[in-house]
């Protein structure tokens, strides 16, 4: 199953309905060109779960998405890997391959741009292994973007506390 779709509500009804066993998702925007849902697929081998669109990655790239978009999405990927003690480059990207048992575990509660991160986040925590496919991230080819900048901001906040607070204190650690 291929969905191309926007991030939060669909992305969490794609996830939850998958039947297949593997489920891939992607912007409708073609910031990803579809035409790369094969290379992608090859990472998926039998020791990998799940796999991210990885344009920060060395080996990836950036053509023409606008610098405010860069600095948040970098910026954040850069915190949740430090956070994690993970060699993640990319939390943000919504081209990604599940297998179906991780498609339906991992849990999340965000319905905006948030859901990204926060899924791969749960994929590691639940310890599903997670590979990157460094791949050239573009400038949006179709729509407008739906990014509301602050209150994204505010939502990725919130939850780098709930990763760095005790349990007691409101996080999840």
């Amino acid at each position: 199953m291929t969905v191309c779709g926007s991030y939060g509500i669909r992305v969490t009804w794609v996830l939850a309905a998958a039947k297949g066993d593997i489920v891939v998702t992607m912007d409708s925007d073609c910031t990803y060109p579809p035409d790369q849902i094969p290379a992608l697929l090859d990472l998926l081998t039998a020791g990998v779960d799940v796999v991210t669109a990885s344009p920060y990655h060395p080996q990836g790239q950036v053509i023409g998405v606008p610098a405010y978009r860069l600095f948040l999405s970098k910026g954040l990927s850069r915190i949740y890997q430090a956070i994690l003690h993970v060699k993640i480059y990319t939390f943000t990207a919504l081209f990604r391959a599940y297998r179906q048992p991780a498609a339906q575990v991992i849990h999340f509660e965000s319905n905006g741009f948030l859901a990204m991160a926060e899924i791969l986040i749960g994929a590691l925590r639940a310890g599903y292994r997670v590979a990157e496919f460094p791949t050239a991230l573009h400038v949006r080819r179709y729509g407008v973007s739906k990014i509301k900048v602050w209150n994204t901001i505010k939502e990725h906040l919130r939850l780098v506390f709930k990763l760095l607070l005790p349990r007691r204190w409101g996080g999840i650690a």
